[in-house]
């Protein structure tokens, strides 16, 4: 398994991005209108679907050549997102019940009705099978992940077959008719979608990381010696985007850049200082720290709706709190819980060194027709 140990922190720093976005909302220090930028930075999990389809494609394109080696790839997937899914999913089930129950002060007590509990559990809850959030809010991009996985092949064999320039023209194609079917709905915007068919949403994002993997197998995306510093600057640019433009393709475009120049800075150099232990126990704590933050964000806020209050410094307080608070159970839990687990559905103990792939003809090494 190749591993770009820049891109996992990169990838944390998103998540920490999307939990300001939350608590900012929860704590309610800003209104959309006096900072557009923290209401735009939902969108960031655009950049985790461009990191998952580049990761996933750079490992697995050109190994999935079988209807065996299909399901070994759904597998390994699913023991990677499903446990710390299904124990998020459990923790919201039983507090938001018990919440509801004893009238603790939540904002949306239809979010827990056990009705839904089907859909979540097959991981469908994106594919517009539910009305509205259910549960653990962030989850939804957990079931569009699941829908991009199942279509994982698709995408490495136009990749790979076609040239980028006509891969290209079909991701805009995608995106315009996407967009033209949901306005024909009344729907939001594509890039907003979440339970209301958010799968699809998390197509052009992966299917962008596909294509950016492709490139690099052909050599076309170099090691650049000062790629970690062009990837910062990319990064505050897609900010700027996001304060200025809003969530939409701009902002999408600048993440997929960002990505790019984080993977020439892995290549160009690799023992560059975000890859020293600290910031990799970050990034595999990232996947965690998305998936834990709504819990921590509706604990933390009772209690200080019924003890200090959320009001002026108290609420940035409670929010910096639940970054803090957040970011520790996240380590923790992808240590004890996430990893173990994962080894475990794997069917390897955690010790245990995986078996080298079968030698065999694969998607790369098949002949053109």
């Amino acid at each position: 398994m190749q591993r770009y140990q820049t891109l996992d922190t990169f990838r944390f720093l998103a998540a920490l991005l999307v939990g300001v976005h939350h608590t900012t909302i929860h704590f309610e220090l800003f209104t959309e209108a006096e900072s557009p930028l923290i209401a735009a930075l939902y969108s960031f999990v655009d950049f985790f679907f461009i990191i998952s389809g580049f990761v996933i494609a750079i490992n697995y394109a050109h190994k999935i050549d079988s209807v065996g080696a299909y399901l070994q790839f759904l597998r390994r997937r699913l023991a990677r997102i499903y446990p710390l899914h299904l124990l998020t999913l459990a923790i919201f089930a039983i507090g938001g019940t018990l919440a509801v129950r004893y009238g603790l002060n939540f904002d949306r007590p239809y979010y827990f009705d056990p009705k839904w509990l089907p859909e979540n559990l097959l991981l469908i809850h994106a594919w517009g099978t539910v009305p509205h959030r259910t549960f653990n809010g962030p989850s939804w991009s957990i079931s569009a992940e699941f829908f991009v996985y199942l279509l994982f092949p698709l995408f490495a064999f136009l990749a790979y077959r076609l040239r980028l320039v006509l891969n290209l023209l079909l991701l805009a194609a995608f995106v315009v008719i996407l967009e033209q079917t949901r306005q024909a709905f009344g729907l939001s915007p594509w890039y907003d979608g979440m339970q209301d068919f958010g799968n699809l949403r998390a197509v052009p994002c992966f299917f962008a990381g596909v294509l950016l993997a492709e490139a690099v197998r052909k050599g076309l995306i170099p090691g650049l010696r000062y790629g970690l510093l062009l990837s910062f600057a990319a990064f505050a640019a897609s900010l700027v985007v996001l304060e200025v433009h809003g969530a939409g393709v701009i902002a999408d475009a600048m993440f997929l850049l960002t990505v790019a120049l984080v993977v020439t800075a892995d290549r160009g150099a690799p023992g560059n200082f975000l890859t020293r232990p600290f910031f990799r126990m970050l990034g595999d704590a990232s996947y965690a720290f998305y998936m834990l933050q709504m819990g921590v964000i509706a604990f933390v806020v009772i209690v200080a709706r019924r003890t200090v209050g959320i009001e002026g410094g108290w609420g940035f307080a409670g929010a910096g709190a639940v970054l803090v608070i957040t970011t520790v159970l996240a380590v923790l839990t992808y240590r004890y819980f996430e990893n173990p687990a994962r080894r475990l559905l794997q069917g390897r103990s955690v010790g245990a060194k995986a078996r080298p792939a079968p030698a065999g003809p694969t998607l790369a090494t098949a002949p053109r027709p």
